[in-house]
């Protein structure tokens, strides 16, 4: 299958200043993939790569298989701005730049519908942002640049990391760090043994906040 989009080792300088060295992605057809980032991390360069506004200085970028930029890759393209004054039409390729920044949370549940129905209809999306909550809900995977580089790349729950499990009894909380999902019905059963009240069971993990914090390091966002 080709991909919606396309991009291999991408690097882009202006001047002395590299602002993406060496990036790949790729999205498929139906698939909502989210691009987080820090301010300066590359993330607009990227997209322009892909739009066809930019040249590279290494590297390509690919639109339903046509050179980012021709006409035919310019057909198959939709670009969503942050400031939008435009439609975009119904092409099989969409680049979302910040679409969420503005709206409030019921303008926010809408897009969020309507990234859905995209998904449904096989349109790819590359999805930029800032609000790690909409990333999490709607996106098929991420992917994280800092620095013009690739950090962390995945689907949301598989970037979270294990914190164990957490069981509520009449006597407070419980925390079992290294317990792992398999294991509950065991903890609880030894629990009921001891004479406890079970009134509730979490499985604790990271969240994308804080692997996205942990992946780009000082840099803000």
């Amino acid at each position: 299958m080709v991909p919606a989009l396309l991009v291999e080792d991408a690097a882009k300088r202006y001047g002395r200043v590299l602002a993406l060295d060496g990036v790949s992605l790729e999205v498929q057809p139906g698939e909502l993939v989210g691009l987080l980032g820090p301010n300066g991390a590359g993330k607009s360069t990227l997209v322009k790569i892909a739009c066809g506004l930019i040249r590279a200085s290494r590297g390509r970028a690919e639109i339903c298989g046509a050179p980012a930029g021709s006409p035919p890759a310019r057909a198959a393209l939709g670009y969503l701005a942050e400031l939008f004054r435009f439609p975009v039409g119904s092409p099989p390729v969409l680049l979302l730049d910040e679409p969420t920044s503005a709206l409030d949370p019921a303008g926010r549940r809408t897009v969020r519908a309507l990234l859905e129905e995209l998904r449904e209809r096989k349109i790819g999306v590359l999805l930029n942002s800032h609000l790690l909550s909409e990333i999490e809900l709607v996106c098929d995977r991420v992917v994280i640049l800092a620095r013009g580089r690739v950090v962390a790349e995945g689907r949301p729950e598989d970037l979270s990391r294990a914190r164990g499990v957490e069981i509520e009894t009449d006597e407070g909380i419980r925390h079992f760090p290294e317990a792992r999902r398999d294991q509950i019905p065991g903890l609880v059963e030894q629990l009921v043994r001891e004479g406890r009240q079970i009134y509730g069971v979490r499985v604790l993990a990271t969240s994308l906040e804080e692997e996205y914090l942990e992946a780009v390091g000082g840099d803000k966002a």
